[in-house]
């Protein structure tokens, strides 16, 4: 991976296991790490419906290098604007990357 393109500095918060019985996570996240990411919105290169338009810019996707323990549920906080992993993907285009499928939250 060139690391020209890992150009976005994020930091991934672990909200840990624990919930209260309304089902709310408890407590505040803990900063399980900071890592340098390429950035890209969903929808790039095809054509957006009105409907899909509205919500392009919730849904970023994160390259990083791989790394150990992360996973769905996790937050990413990248410019002040606070990110939910949706999943972890290995693309087998890519040797020696990983990707966070992430999207926006709009309230913590």
């Amino acid at each position: 991976m060139n690391p020209g393109m890992l150009r976005e500095t994020i930091e991934i918060y672990d909200r840990g296991d624990e919930t209260q019985e309304n089902g709310y996570f408890s407590g505040e996240p803990k900063l399980l790490c900071t890592l340098r990411a390429h950035r890209t919105y969903s929808g790039g290169g095809r054509e957006l419906w009105e409907g899909d338009a509205a919500k392009m810019y919730s849904q970023v996707s994160f390259l990083i290098r791989p790394r150990e323990g992360l996973r769905a549920g996790m937050l990413v906080k990248c410019e002040g604007q606070w990110h939910e992993i949706m999943s972890v993907q290995k693309p087998a285009t890519r040797s020696g990357a990983m990707t966070l499928r992430t999207m926006l939250k709009e309230a913590f």
